[in-house]
């Protein structure tokens, strides 16, 4: 997968006049892997994936030039728009993301320390519910705290019984998040189509909406 960020500054200027709010303590200019970064303007940012096999090798070695030459030659034949993305993106903010999934571990005594969200599940982005999850993590285990230190119980036992349920549920998230992952990087028409036509038809039905993302 490449992700480039794309200075939309013009496009919401024309849009929205050109008066702009100063930006929060802590947002500014920041510097990633040699490309400046303006967090303080308005931006967008495309990612090109597909399965490993699909990109040529030596990828990792390529300039940011190069990479974007791929992306533009494996998208060929897609909607120009995004296409015209790709090559109006200043190269050097151009750079491959390898996407990996963990395996489930087992269990290990719990101690004063544990991990919540991507420390100890870290999943595809395709479903966007990594950070769902992580909260999800934070309220187990701050429940399970709150409970230990309220009624005399011990807190380690409550963070072992969290963990044990978080890698029930965490893992699950995992396993759903690679199989929409496989789903989008798929070239066979018939799933590419059903890919695109879920979104469509649980947005006309809520009944549908609520079963698919509860």
């Amino acid at each position: 997968m490449f992700i480039a960020p794309h200075d939309l500054e013009g496009v919401l200027e024309g849009a929205f006049g050109s008066a702009a709010l100063p930006p929060p303590p802590g947002i500014g200019r920041t510097e990633r892997e040699g490309a400046l970064f303006d967090n303080t303007g308005g931006y967008g940012m495309w990612a090109f994936g597909a399965e490993t096999g699909r990109f040529p090798g030596g990828l990792a070695a390529m300039s940011g030039e190069r990479l974007g030459d791929t992306v533009a030659r494996m998208a060929a034949g897609r909607h120009p728009d995004p296409r015209t993305l790709v090559t109006v993106s200043a190269p050097e903010t151009v750079s491959p993301l390898p996407i990996r999934t963990p395996v489930p571990i087992g269990p290990r005594p719990a101690t004063t320390i544990t991990l919540l969200g991507d420390a100890i599940h870290s999943m595809t982005p395709t479903r966007g519910i990594g950070a769902d999850i992580a909260l999800r993590d934070a309220r187990s285990l701050c429940r399970a705290l709150a409970g230990a230190l309220t009624g005399g119980g011990d807190p380690v036992a409550a963070i072992a019984a969290c963990e044990t349920e978080m890698r029930e549920y965490g893992f699950a998230a995992v396993r759903d998040s690679l199989r929409a992952a496989r789903r989008f990087v798929d070239e066979n028409p018939v799933a590419r189509a059903g890919f695109r036509t879920f979104p469509r038809t649980a947005r006309r039905l809520p009944a549908l909406r609520r079963k698919a993302f509860s």
